[in-house]
């Protein structure tokens, strides 16, 4: 607003500069979000003048008429914003509720204007003729209805009557404790009216309200996703609704809880207030306990409820394979590392482990899965094992190694300033290198691996670069192991990776930079994409390496590779190069990826203490600055976080693992606590790597198409505590020769 002039510069500073007393969180802490939210328009309507206040209004009103003037007034809400739309919820049962008939007396809650003309179109396709209700707040938020809207609104659709009231909700969305609002609720239910509440904000708003309702949201942001318990679409082409009525009667006792933060007793798409055999799967829309025999849940207390259903796992699973598979479930207290027994909800110093264990290595199947696999950035397990169909037999999922995030990406980019040629401008994608039986990338660091060999082997260990050849479309280019972060001008080729950075100078990090490549030609690569071809110094990424030829080379080079014009030293090139490396070490695996942390090595514990930790990271590259930069958290910070792990034992085993953490129930666990875990759990660990951990970290169950959480992940962005986050990576773990 400031941009377009309609809000002045002056008022803006002052209200920026008002934060600072606004910000008081023990004054906010008793204050919902949504009070908070509309304290703050409060605050910023404080410092707008009349005439600024004037042209707000206008300009909200000229987009609402610019709205509807664009509009096909005769769509219906499949159409919703223009994007495909997956409905979730009673949807056939909400919109044979749109009869002509008399008795629907519908009364509207809606918290933005722009959800008004989606919800006119179809009123106007289906319900002539009939009266509407809207209720209105009188102090709105700036996208909330006003009453000039709805008058507006009677003058483009003539053929439906329309009432509103006002209420005095000092909130985004709407607050039940208003009196004025619940005044016009009580008239409204002894005439028999339907409530239909319609947006995020009010659709929270309304949470334990003890009347019938219904909600009717898109899924967008990260509050309500926690409180609908599902995620938004992983698509930019594709929105989620829900569409749900609310009964707000329970037959038994639970409390409804969507913080997030902690374990949820209620989310909208469970169905749990009228089944509590949906406790069994709370996080999935899908789910249906009559396909389910082995999970019926009898008790009707949230703490019972969570035992029964651990229960039903661990009976289910002894079941199945017992003789080669043995389910983990334990719960350890840390201060003395001794187990003992799991008790809902308690808060104090303890961790949670679950676990598969398979007796025999070689008779388990892994399966990588990647979200570029599918052309995604990220994938939400829960919607892709529904989606694939043919996990109908028992197999476990586990999270998998790290990747660039979209924030890890941005605060990279943001170190080379307005050099432009070298940002990246993809993210999501996986850290350090993998061979997946086609393409490969190079080690960046000396971290660990796990793969699997043409004799069905797994093995981990720790890997660097050494010789190799990379392959850019027709082009060859070989280097060889002394050529690898060894800066000498007679080498034709040579390579860069970030282990060519000295371990970490604590006064730069994390705005160290390093250029490499003076006086050469330069290809910088990441994730097998050229990012830029220069001649001259070029930064170091951490996401990547950095191949440079010196000018005889490149001349060959230049033949084979189309380069065009030549800008400050970057040349310009033909888009989507196909680039590939190979080498020696990758011949006799299937599959390998890179990147983890080696916690046991041939039977010896790497992680005795924090000091012999240390050592071994250095070596892996973890402490080196600009892998610190591939880290949201600092991954070998020595301190109680939630990790996955994979395990082989000397007796031909291999165990996958989960440490929940960042939980009242589950602290999490340091390196050292969990290999004495393991050794506990396992006995005679052979090799140990840790996988990508913090909210990441979670250990499945699939079976019949349905995801089931057995570990407690925490919460994120876009989920709740309990609930698997998308991810980029993961596993699929069944026995060798299931049929799905």
């Amino acid at each position: 607003m400031v941009g377009k002039g309609i809000i002045g510069k002056n008022g803006q500073k002052k209200y920026l500069e008002s934060f600072k007393t606004f910000w008081n969180f023990e004054k906010l802490s008793y204050l919902s979000d949504e009070e908070i939210r509309h304290k703050l328009e409060e605050l910023r309507q404080s410092f707008l003048t009349e005439h600024e206040k004037k042209c707000l209004k206008e300009y909200k009103f000229k987009s609402l008429k610019k709205s509807f003037e664009n509009v096909d007034k005769h769509f219906d809400m499949s159409v919703y914003r223009d994007k495909s739309i997956t409905f979730l919820g009673d949807t056939t049962k909400f919109f044979e509720l749109f009869q002509l008939t008399d008795e629907l007396k519908p009364v509207f809650f809606v918290d933005s204007y722009e959800y008004l003309i989606y919800l006119m179109s179809f009123l106007n396709k289906n319900y002539r003729g009939h009266e509407i209700t809207f209720v209105l707040k009188k102090t709105p938020l700036f996208f909330e209805p006003e009453e000039d809207h709805i008058e507006y609104i009677k003058r483009q659709f003539p053929g439906l009557k329309f009432l509103y009231s006002l209420v005095d909700s000092n909130t985004a969305g709407f607050d039940l404790r208003d009196l004025t609002l619940n005044k016009i609720i009580q008239e409204s239910l002894k005439k028999g009216a339907t409530f239909i509440v319609i947006g995020e904000d009010a659709s929270i708003t309304f949470e334990g309200g003890r009347f019938p309702y219904w909600v009717v949201s898109p899924i967008i942001n990260d509050k309500f996703s926690k409180y609908a318990g599902t995620m938004p679409s992983m698509s930019k082409n594709e929105i989620k609704v829900i569409v749900k009525k609310m009964t707000g009667e329970w037959n038994y006792e639970f409390q409804k809880i969507f913080d997030g933060m902690e374990r949820s007793t209620f989310n909208i798409c469970s169905d749990v207030e009228k089944n509590v055999n949906n406790f069994m799967n709370l996080y999935s829309n899908t789910y249906r306990n009559i396909d389910f025999p082995d999970f019926q849940i009898f008790e009707d207390e949230w703490a019972k409820i969570i035992l029964e259903r651990e229960k039903n796992i661990s009976e289910f699973l002894r079941k199945n394979d017992e003789k080669k598979m043995k389910y983990v479930s334990s719960y350890y207290d840390l201060k003395d590392l001794n187990k003992i027994e799991y008790v809902p909800g308690k808060d104090r110093d303890c961790v949670s482990l679950k676990g598969v264990y398979f007796k025999d290595a070689s008779e388990v199947d892994i399966t990588p899965f990647f979200a570029s696999d599918v052309g995604q950035d990220l994938i939400d397990v829960r919607a892709f094992i529904r989606k694939e169909k043919d996990y109908k037999q028992l197999s476990f999922f586990i999270n998998f190694l790290y990747f660039a995030t979209e924030n890890l990406v941005m605060l990279y980019n943001s170190t080379l300033g307005n050099n432009k040629n070298e940002k990246i401008n993809f993210k999501n994608f996986f850290i350090d290198s993998y061979f997946n039986g086609i393409s490969c990338t190079p080690s960046l660091y000396n971290k660990a691996y796990i793969g699997l060999t043409r004799d069905n082997e797994v093995r981990i260990g720790r890997e660097e670069l050494t010789e190799g050849f990379l392959e850019i479309d027709r082009e060859k280019l070989n280097w060889k192991k002394e050529c690898v972060n060894e800066e000498k001008n007679n080498c034709e080729i040579c390579i860069y990776t970030p282990m060519y950075e000295e371990k970490l100078n604590e006064n730069e990090f994390p705005h160290s930079i390093r250029k490499v490549g003076s006086n050469r030609y330069n290809i910088v690569i990441v994730d097998n994409r050229v990012v830029c071809i220069r001649f001259g110094e070029v930064y170091l990424p951490p996401f990547g390496v950095v191949v440079s030829l010196n000018e005889h080379r490149f001349l060959k080079f230049r033949e084979t590779i189309k380069l065009f014009s030549c800008e400050n030293g970057y040349f310009n090139f033909e888009k989507n190069l196909k680039v590939n490396f190979n080498f020696n070490s990758n011949k006799n695996f299937i599959w390998k990826y890179g990147g983890g942390s080696l916690l046991v090595k041939n039977g010896k514990n790497l992680m005795q203490n924090e000091k012999t930790a240390e050592k071994n990271f250095e070596m892996e590259g973890w402490y080196n600055s600009l892998s610190m930069k591939t880290q949201e958290t600092q991954v070998q910070n020595w301190v109680r976080g939630p990790r996955s792990v994979i395990c082989l034992d000397n007796k031909g085993g291999i165990f996958f693992g989960v440490f929940s953490g960042r939980t009242r129930e589950s602290k999490g666990a340091r390196f050292d606590e969990m290999i004495k875990i393991l050794s506990e759990e396992i006995g005679d660990l052979k090799d140990v790597i840790n996988l990508d951990g913090g909210s990441s970290s979670c250990l499945g169950m699939v079976y019949k198409n349905e995801f089931f959480e057995l570990s407690y992940p925490s919460a994120t962005t876009y989920t709740c505590a309990g609930m698997a986050r998308p991810v980029n990576s993961f596993l699929i773990i069944k026995f060798r020769g299931d049929k799905n």
